[in-house]
């Protein structure tokens, strides 16, 4: 009786001491899981404000080349910039000192002083970098553009590239750095609760299995729980390396574009002022100089409208405010105001629309924008005293929008590339048609946005036709 009541002792105490043990890893376990989480929340956190600043410190050098290239006096876009990078830059020191705080006595500390540090320079070095901006404006407004574009490629571009541009690749490098090695820790974690679990299962269930069974359950969902948090954390910083990587190569072409599309109107505008300059005072020469200006500067405006439209919609800056549009008012809405753009060549235009009250969900503003591209486009195309047609169908769950025109159509050639920015055809030339290729693009990445499609193809009986096609509203009449 001795033997077994000791026996009954032993096997209780073994119990106990396995539900002890079981508590406290399963308190260990989740204690652990909740620390990683947090710690990636952390580091996530910051390297999505880090990808905001590198993003909007590239816009603010972009906006400050467009206004010294320019000479536009009106900087709300700027100054908004301004206002967005001061914003980053505050709750980039914010997340980090509650970083800080939170990891006070757990370790890491020092990579956060470390960042909290890269964060004051880099606020420091923006503030450096605005002064001069400000130098360069001030300069361009005493006429003195040499001295300005000195101050922009010197201390404004310069240090953006070089001083501001590895502050903000360090930081993220590091993030990514220390993303890796909570990950790492997260997997580590796992395996060594797994290991303690099963050994204490086996333990357990000599004493008592069901006590055994419930710590590998606790066991294996705090494990669980980790590794979803690190497999979590992982697609996060793929899908932000990728958002990094496809921002950065968006802003290299758009400067590109720029630089290449402001080279000629400007080297004619200096042109033609040196010819006013040598006109010895002949007011026939001064005025076709100053007439040949006027037209330069007209077409350098389009130019930077369209480069602006552009470098918003990439943006997403452009509200999107979807309506129920009704098709038929929506074209003999856009055809009113397409007349005034086909007045000049006596083209005429005309609508056909063959089917009921159809609905389009969609913003009113951009689908007009989108129409009167193509009717201008159309209009470039056809002869004097021509004729437009915009017609509009119902095609199963989808409206189809066509303008055709009875010009000479397009070479079929060029039909693959006339959606691809900047492109131009042979005929635009010989048409000395003005434009920089952008309008069609624009065009479609409008009616993209609406889920739609659009097309341009050749007629049989000649001239082209540009067809968009938009999903129904659900209040469409068939």
């Amino acid at each position: 009786m001795t033997g077994f009541r000791w026996l009954v002792g032993a096997l209780t105490a073994v119990a106990v001491l396995a539900v002890l043990a079981g508590a406290a890893l399963a308190f260990a376990a989740l204690t652990e899981s909740q620390r990683l989480a947090e710690r990636l929340d952390g580091l996530q956190r910051r390297l999505e404000v880090l990808a905001a600043i590198d993003g909007v410190a590239n816009h603010y050098g972009e906006q400050v080349a467009i206004v010294l290239l320019t000479g536009r006096e009106d900087l709300a876009d700027l100054q908004s910039t301004r206002v967005s990078l001061e914003r980053h830059f505050a709750r980039l020191s914010q997340v980090t000192r509650a970083e800080i705080e939170r990891l006070s006595g757990q370790g890491g500390v020092d990579d956060e002083l470390r960042t909290l540090d890269n964060a004051r320079r880099m606020t420091e070095l923006y503030h450096a970098i605005d002064r001069s901006t400000a130098r360069a404006s001030v300069s361009l407004r005493d006429g003195k553009p040499e001295e300005a574009i000195a101050t922009f490629r010197t201390d404004v571009a310069f240090r953006l590239t070089n001083e501001l541009q590895p502050l903000i690749d360090a930081d993220i490098i590091s993030e990514r750095n220390q993303t890796a090695q909570v990950v790492a820790a997260a997997s580590e974690s796992r395996q060594g609760f797994m290991l303690l679990g099963g050994g204490l299962g086996i333990g357990g269930l000599i004493a008592a299995g069901s006590l055994g069974i419930a710590l590998g359950w606790a066991s294996r969902r705090a494990a669980t729980e980790v590794a979803r948090q690190a497999d979590a954390a992982s697609e996060a910083l793929r899908v932000a390396e990728q958002r990094l990587g496809e921002t950065e190569v968006r802003h290299i072409q758009f400067l590109t574009d720029v630089s290449h599309e402001l080279r000629t109107p400007l080297t004619i505008l200096r042109g033609e002022a040196d010819v006013a300059l040598r006109a010895d005072g002949d007011p026939a020469d001064l005025r076709l100089a100053l007439e040949r200006v006027q037209g330069q500067a007209e077409e350098l405006a389009e130019l930077l409208e369209d480069m602006t439209a552009l470098a918003r919609m990439d943006l997403d800056e452009v509200p999107f405010s979807p309506t129920a549009l009704r098709i038929d008012e929506l074209i003999e809405a856009t055809a009113e105001e397409g007349a005034v753009l086909a007045e000049p060549r006596e083209v005429a235009i005309a609508t056909q629309l063959r089917s009921g009250a159809m609905l389009v969900n969609g913003d009113g503003r951009r689908l007009k924008r989108a129409l009167l591209i193509g009717i201008d486009n159309a209009i470039k195309h056809s002869p004097p005293g021509g004729r437009l047609t915009l017609s509009a169908e119902r095609q199963g769950d989808s409206v189809a929008i066509a303008i055709l025109d009875d010009g000479p159509g397009v070479p079929e050639d060029e039909l693959p590339h006339v959606f691809e920015r900047f492109f131009r055809g042979r005929a635009e030339k010989e048409m000395q048609n003005r434009g920089i290729g952008i309008g069609l693009p624009i065009a479609r990445e409008i009616v993209e946005q609406h889920g739609g499609r659009v097309t341009l193809r050749n007629r049989p009986e000649g001239g082209a036709v540009l067809t968009m096609v938009l999903p129904c509203g659900e209040a469409s009449v068939k």
